[in-house]
């Protein structure tokens, strides 16, 4: 059973990494997109990768991390980046601490 949490995922221009980065994730209750106008194809990959995406132009990464955290289902939120990756002993670890 995914772990009652949201990872929120700032990008712009991340294509080459987000599917990666969201597929690893694949113990965690939701996974949140927040895109701040990417010209690749981001936006699309990460929904197809299982991501809620939110689209706009927030102006800094953290208004755009902000905004996922306000859209998130859950209480625990864990903040990556595209390029960030979770092991299976730290998911592991953070499922049965929340």
């Amino acid at each position: 059973m995914p772990a009652p949490l949201t990872v929120v995922i700032p990008t712009l221009n991340e294509a080459s990494q987000i599917a990666d980065c969201i597929h690893g994730l694949v113990w965690a209750g939701e996974i949140i997109v927040a895109d701040g106008g990417s010209s690749d194809r981001t936006p699309d990959l990460a929904q197809a990768a299982g991501a809620k995406v939110l689209r706009g132009t927030w102006g800094t990464i953290a208004a755009q991390r902000n905004a996922a955290i306000a859209a998130a289902r859950y209480d625990w939120v864990l903040a990556l980046d595209a390029d960030e990756r979770v092991g299976p002993e730290l998911a592991r670890e953070i499922s049965e601490t929340i």
